[in-house]
């Protein structure tokens, strides 16, 4: 965002954020797990996959030794990385357009099957809280990959493969919140699925320091009417509501399985029955759709999205959040109950500052 007025009255405000901003960057890292050739290099650095996390990326070309990380701004760092397992990499066939995903997405290590786990551990880490995005995915097919983080509460996640056209939580990766007391984080990989379709593949790790934040936003409109599985669908938002910073996740719980849904936004709340949906739509105004994220609520009835607060979706066009904005979400999704329909969310309004 481009900034006018005094510098004084700009950049006084500023100077405390990018303090607090230093130690998680150097506790945070981007790693491309693969061959990373000419056919699939390592990610460019403006490129933040699904935890909108950018800086450098790393090339981890042999996971058999242990290696000190570079962090993301490219400098060595004393954290290792190793995995208790030399299994193959591989490079998959052309299947996502040249971008950040293709780089990131079609190398791998290769998970051999559900007797042969694959263990990757972090050591030398800051303790502290940390998430981290593992990406696990095949994406010529549909194979599945089952990740545990050790210590985390997060349950063990499947992953179940085949690139759906952008990163979505249980498709293209797992995400474990994790406090770390002795500078270790393990992570366990195995192939999943029935045999002889039980192989998988892992693309890569993104681990933020200090988490994705705390719970943040207050709902309204709610509880949203039930949806088929007699439950109300609830959103929540985890991060920061300091707008610079740039870090909100919003997640959808309680809606039916295996569904396709998206986010909605607004500057204004409302209160209306769209015609054909059994839900109530919380915006009104001026309503922008996440169309470049259609998600799948997968067996767990859920989804997540990372926001880019530079990059929200109006009718009008992209545009920023700016401090002393309040947006409103919601999640609106499909369901069968009993005929085709549509529910949403409760809304979510973020007071940024």
């Amino acid at each position: 965002m481009e900034c006018g007025g005094s510098t004084l009255t700009k950049t006084a405000p500023i100077l405390p954020l990018l303090l607090l901003a230093a130690p998680a960057a150097a506790q945070s890292f981007n790693i491309d797990v693969g061959p990373n050739l000419i056919l699939a290099p390592a990610p460019p650095p403006s490129y933040g996959a699904a935890a909108v996390q950018t800086g450098h990326w790393m090339a981890f070309r042999d996971p058999f030794f242990s290696k000190e990380l570079e962090g993301l701004d490219g400098v060595l760092t004393t954290v290792t990385l190793e995995s208790d397992t030399h299994s193959s990499f591989t490079v998959y066939p052309s299947v996502i357009p040249t971008s950040g995903d293709q780089e990131l997405m079609e190398d791998a290590q290769w998970l051999p099957n559900l007797d042969v786990p694959v263990t990757w551990t972090f050591s030398g880490l800051k303790d502290g809280l940390y998430t981290l995005y593992t990406y696990a995915c095949d994406p010529s097919s549909d194979v599945e990959a089952q990740i545990t983080v050790v210590g985390s509460s997060d349950p063990p996640q499947v992953v179940q493969g085949a690139w759906p056209g952008s990163h979505q939580l249980g498709w293209t990766y797992a995400r474990h919140s994790v406090d770390v007391s002795d500078g270790t984080l393990t992570v366990i990989a195995l192939g999943w699925g029935d045999p002889p379709y039980n192989t998988g593949a892992l693309n890569g790790f993104q681990l933020l320091y200090g988490g994705d934040g705390e719970p943040i936003g207050d709902n309204y409109c709610g509880p949203a009417n039930l949806n088929s599985t007699g439950q109300s669908a609830q959103l929540s938002a985890y991060g920061s509501e300091v707008a610079a910073v740039n870090n909100v996740r919003l997640d959808a719980v309680q809606m039916p399985p295996n569904q396709f849904g998206l986010f909605v936004n607004s500057m204004t709340q409302g209160f209306s029955y769209p015609p054909g949906s059994q839900g109530i739509l919380c915006l009104s105004g001026g309503i922008g759709r996440h169309t470049s994220h259609l998600l799948s609520t997968g067996a767990s009835g859920t989804f997540s999205l990372k926001l880019d607060l530079t990059d929200i979706p109006t009718p009008g066009g992209s545009v920023s959040v700016l401090a002393g904005e309040t947006w409103n979400w919601q999640a609106w999704f499909r369901d069968k109950n009993p005929g085709n329909t549509s529910n949403f969310t409760d809304g979510l309004a973020i007071a940024f500052q």
